[in-house]
């Protein structure tokens, strides 16, 4: 648990270094805001754009990355 916060569901990811340290509630809440903006994109790249935004948003969480970088 970090100072100052009482425990939430993210300690145990954190706890065990599957989840990056600085990961917040406000970090997920930007990940879904900016996640909407897909839904712009043209019908037919839209499911491409959603899978591909999904992998980029769960790699960020992560505490180390499992590939290359992009």
């Amino acid at each position: 648990m970090r100072s100052g916060r009482s425990p939430d569901s993210a300690d145990g990811p954190r706890a065990a270094g599957a989840l990056r340290a600085d990961a917040g509630v406000d970090d997920l809440v930007l990940i879904l805001q900016a996640g909407r903006g897909v839904t712009a994109a043209m019908p037919e790249r839209r499911v491409l754009a959603t899978r591909r935004f999904a992998e980029l948003a769960i790699d960020a969480f992560r505490a180390t990355s499992p590939g290359p970088p992009i």
